[in-house]
């Protein structure tokens, strides 16, 4: 009862909650979305634009109450310690010892991965493995990018920063410098769901071609999501939908499987 296998029964409700759990955080995109327009409230020039808002907000009460939400989310915060819960280990003690769970691979008869397995010798994995670094590349770049726009537009928020580069005054609010940072924070709040969301897909088991077109599609929406968003174009909002409806497939066939 304590490997992480599909004969596991154990497991396999930690799947289906865990499904639940995601397609939770992944509607909490779109709620966001749904009071920003009925409050008309963006953060965005271009987003305002659209609605005939001429004044971008930031700090709606009820904007930020949802957003807070999401992103309590996305962690475990316990006794002060911040941790990612997507990233959190699971272990079980045994003999007065703590031991990690290992990755138990499910086999036929033959000696034969299935593709439900996750390990190395089960395409689908690889695949999830190869894009989910793709995505962890392009978020670890956003960090670099907004170094780059603030010393470009020398914009820092520390004193010790501008010192570097003879400024005499810190800057909070560029509007180019958030803009990044709001990207990279959107990064943050939907790609760690995309690495559960489509781990837990692994396991239902789909077949090659299908898991590996889901993966690529999504990853291409999240780059052009975020190069449409550095050049303040509304049609990010398509690159979002696709890259979601990705996300609510993958987490629904889960459940279905499950179920």
């Amino acid at each position: 009862m304590t490997s992480l296998d599909l004969d596991n029964p154990v497991f396999v409700s930690y799947v289906f909650y865990s499904a639940i759990l995601a397609l939770k955080m992944i509607l909490m995109g779109p709620i966001t979305g749904y009071y920003r327009i009925t409050k008309k409230v963006f953060a965005n020039p271009e987003d305002a634009a659209k609605f005939d808002v001429k004044e971008v907000k930031m700090n709606d009460a009820d904007v930020e109450r949802v957003r807070s939400l999401k992103k309590k989310l996305l962690y475990f915060e316990q006794e002060g310690e911040r941790m990612p819960s997507v990233t959190k280990f699971l272990k079980v003690k045994r003999d007065d010892h703590i031991h990690d769970l290992g990755i138990v691979v499910a086999e036929t008869p033959g000696n034969q991965p299935t593709m439900t397995s996750l390990d190395l010798d089960n395409p689908v994995f690889v695949s999830y493995v190869f894009y989910s670094a793709i995505l962890a590349l392009k978020m670890i770049l956003m960090g670099p990018i907004t170094g780059y726009y603030r010393i470009t537009k020398k914009v820092f928020a520390n004193p010790e920063d501008a010192a570097k580069f003879d400024v005499k005054e810190v800057k909070m609010n560029d509007a180019d410098v958030e803009r990044v940072r709001r990207a990279h924070q959107n990064d943050l709040e939907n790609i760690p769901v995309f690495w559960l969301v489509a781990l837990l897909f692994v396991l239902t088991g789909p077949s090659e071609t299908t898991a590996r077109y889901v993966f690529r599609i999504y990853t291409m929406a999240r780059i052009q999501h975020s190069v449409l968003y550095l050049r303040g174009s509304g049609f990010r909002g398509v690159a979002y939908a696709l890259a979601l409806a990705l996300k609510l497939f993958m987490v629904v066939s889960v459940i279905y499987k499950f179920w």
